[in-house]
C-alpha cells in the first residue's frame, strides 16, 4: 500500500478526534483510536459521514460500487475526498485506507459514483438536531442523500453555532457516552 506523508495522517487523526462511536452496542472509543488500533472495518457509509461532519465544506463523499473481481463481484461502499497541501486524498476507514485519490482510483475499478458534499452532510445533520442536540438519522434508500443507510443516533457538542463533538451510536445502541 502506498504511504502517505505523516502529515497527512495527523491532519485526518485532528479531524476526527472529538468523535465517539459505539458500534453494535459491542465496541465503543474515539474515531481516531479505534481506526489507529485497526477496530472499525465495515461501517463504510456510517463512518464517512460520521467524520465528514468535521472535514472542510468543500470535501465531500463518494459512494459506488467497487469491482472486486473478474466475476463482477461488486461492494456497495463509500469513502471521504479531501484536499490538502493542493493535493486530492481519500480517507476509507473501512478499508483502512489513507491514499491520494489517484492511487485509490488505480487501486480498485470503481463504477457509478455518486458525489455528496460535505456541506450537505453537516446541513442535514444540523436540520436534523432536537433540543437536546441529538439526530436520529434514518435508513434513507436514495444514495445521493447525505445520510445514505445511516441508522446513526447522534449527540452534537456544540459551541458557538459550530459541532464541536461527536458521539456517534451506530444501529441505534441505547446509551450514548456522556
Amino acid at each position: 500500500m502506498k504511504k502517505v506523508n505523516d502529515d497527512v495522517k495527523e491532519y485526518v487523526s485532528n479531524k476526527i478526534s472529538n468523535v465517539y462511536i459505539v458500534l453494535d452496542d459491542q465496541c465503543g472509543g474515539l474515531f481516531s483510536e479505534l481506526y489507529d488500533n485497526k477496530k472499525i472495518t465495515g461501517w463504510s457509509y456510517q463512518l464517512t459521514e460520521t467524520a465528514g461532519v468535521f472535514f472542510n465544506d468543500n470535501d465531500y463523499i463518494e459512494r459506488g460500487d467497487l469491482l472486486l473481481s473478474e466475476s463482477e463481484l461488486v461492494c456497495h461502499h463509500a469513502w471521504l475526498c479531501f484536499n490538502y497541501d493542493n493535493k486530492e486524498y481519500v480517507f476509507d476507514p473501512a478499508l483502512d485506507m489513507l491514499v491520494t485519490k489517484d492511487y485509490y482510483y488505480d487501486f480498485f475499478n470503481i463504477v457509478d459514483v455518486h458525489k455528496i458534499s460535505i456541506n450537505d452532510v453537516k446541513k442535514d445533520l444540523l436540520d436534523n438536531l432536537d433540543q437536546n442536540d441529538t439526530a436520529l438519522m434514518d435508513f434513507e434508500n436514495n444514495i445521493n442523500d447525505p445520510f445514505y443507510m445511516s441508522g446513526v443516533h447522534y449527540q452534537v457538542i456544540m459551541n458557538n453555532g459550530e459541532v464541536t463533538g461527536l458521539n456517534a451510536a451506530f444501529n441505534y445502541p441505547k446509551e450514548l457516552k456522556k
